[in-house]
C-alpha cells in the first residue's frame, strides 16, 4: 500500500504532499476530526516511522 492511500483514506485528510529526496511528508487534516496519532499510526502499518514537524 502507498503512503498516499494509507492515508488518503482517513477520514479528515486533505492535502498530502510528499518529497521523496528529503524524505518529507506534509499532510494537511483537519484536527477536529483526526489526530495526528491517527496520521501517525496509518504509517507506521505499512512500515515508516515518523516524528510531527509543526
Amino acid at each position: 500500500m502507498t503512503i498516499r492511500l494509507a492515508v488518503g483514506r482517513l477520514e479528515g485528510i486533505g492535502e498530502i504532499s510528499g518529497e521523496a529526496k528529503s524524505r518529507t511528508l506534509k499532510v494537511e487534516y483537519e484536527p477536529s476530526v483526526l489526530t495526528v496519532e491517527a496520521v501517525q499510526e496509518a504509517l507506521n502499518q505499512i512500515g515508516y516511522e515518523s516524528v510531527p514537524v509543526t
